[in-house]
């Protein structure tokens, strides 16, 4: 740690977090230092250091908002301020009841601060703003959310680390790349020789010679909570860098199905990876058309991507769709197609869109009950979901829960119109002449 704080000024934010320094005699100086501040549904947390000089003394990763975290730092930091006694640096007037004192009024101050900035509100000042950053044409945004979904052995995490291999080198094989980005691929479900050794057969798949430059966070069994800080980390010392998280299921924030484990989810991703992130999720058994677990998980995403696979002899074709998208249209869809000798996997290509049948079926049936949906609404103008099942012959199940995503997400096919229910459905294109606004 370089010290470049002045002593002479109150708390201030760095690029990391926050600091403050407390000038002593002899020319010491003490530092506490926050990084990867953010709020969460207890409070405020971050992770505080103590530091004497350049030399780090105690650290903790906890609720600044709790006195009794703050005194156990300061009790630990004192500790080892007095087993340094005998290297001959002797700071006998930071005890531990003015470390506390101080911890008291820093974490004070990066709560006001924090919440201050959180609700500045402002307006637009009207300059020129830059286009979307599109890593991969409307499938990974610059610090932009992607959700990538599909069953188990559809070809999710394949799809994905070739995205990834893609970004890091540039390579326009299967994807159409605009620049290349620093990668970091955070592994929560699979063994690290797996990972590696597909990648290693992905890269060469894709003519990528040596080192792919995906750099690995493999932390199988953990959750994200524990691995978030990493995430940090990285992405301060990688700007313009994009974070692989396979996968979702792994998150360990509580029940997929629950609002409060989507928006926490999401919530986290977005603070410690503003870089850009892409999650790899799964289907149910079910309803392979919709990720498993909330809807505001696909909600609080800026593209969702479907697959649609079929394994035909030694090949496994996968179909990305763009399930929906705040900025792109839903017909970016491609088809790849990776060879397998065995268990290895040894070529990738771009596929004909015709060339697995199953897929162009499951395909044409999902357009098929979608356009039934809107061949009935373009003649009713609106209906409920009953009414929709009733006149198309889709289920009212799966009727209401098409309904209900494209709602929730808001930015999907349908809204909701009228003021209460029966909830009645009408064509996103055409909310105004159905509401009357």
């Amino acid at each position: 740690m370089q010290n470049n704080y002045s002593p002479d000024t109150g708390p201030y934010a760095t690029e990391e977090g926050a600091a403050v320094a407390r000038q002593f005699q002899h020319g010491k100086t003490g530092y506490l230092v926050a990084s990867n501040i953010r709020h969460e549904r207890t409070g405020w947390h971050a992770q505080i250091a103590v530091v004497l000089d350049d030399r780090p003394l105690e650290s903790d990763n906890f609720n600044i908002e709790r006195a009794e975290e703050r005194t156990r730092l300061a009790r630990r930091a004192y500790e080892q301020i007095q087993a340094i006694e005998g290297d001959g640096i002797t700071l006998s007037v930071w005890t531990s009841e003015k470390i506390r004192n101080d911890l008291l009024q820093f974490t004070h101050w990066i709560r006001m601060k924090y919440e201050q900035t959180q609700n500045e509100i402002v307006k637009d000042d009207m300059e020129p703003v830059r286009g979307l950053d599109w890593l991969i044409n409307s499938y990974v945004l610059g610090s932009g959310a992607t959700t990538l979904f599909a069953p188990p052995t559809a070809g999710k995490s394949t799809v994905a680390l070739a995205m990834a291999i893609s970004l890091c080198t540039g390579s326009s094989a299967l994807f159409d790349v605009d620049h290349t980005v620093p990668v970091l691929w955070v592994n929560l479900e699979r063994p690290t020789d797996s990972v590696k050794l597909r990648a290693r057969q992905l890269a060469s798949a894709l003519g990528v010679k040596g080192d792919y430059g995906v750099q690995f966070l493999h932390r199988r069994g953990n959750t994200l909570p524990i691995v978030a800080p990493g995430i940090a980390r990285w992405v301060l010392n990688n700007p313009g860098g994009y974070v692989f998280l396979d996968s979702i299921s792994r998150g360990g924030l509580g029940k997929l199905v629950e609002d409060q484990t989507a928006n926490a989810f999401t919530d986290t991703m977005h603070k410690v990876a503003p870089c850009g992130w892409l999650g790899i999720g799964h289907t149910s058994k079910a309803d392979s058309n919709q990720m498993y677990g909330n809807i505001m998980f696909g909600a609080g995403a800026d593209v969702e991507l479907r697959l649609r696979s079929q394994a035909k002899q030694s090949e496994l074709g996968v179909k990305i769709e763009v399930a929906s998208s705040n900025h792109t249209s839903r017909s970016s869809s491609i088809t790849l197609a990776f060879e397998y000798q065995g268990d290895a996997l040894v070529a990738a290509r771009k596929a004909d869109e015709g060339e697995f049948s199953e897929i162009v079926a499951i395909t044409a049936g999902q357009a098929t009950r979608t356009q039934r949906i809107n061949d009935y609404l373009a003649e009713a103008g609106k209906a409920t979901a009953k009414e929709i099942a009733d006149n198309t012959g889709i289920d009212l199940s799966d009727v209401s829960k098409i309904m209900n995503r494209s709602v929730a997400s808001q930015k999907g096919d349908y809204v909701r119109v009228g003021e209460g229910k029966p909830w009645r459905y009408a064509v996103a294109s055409n909310r105004d002449e159905t509401l009357g606004y």
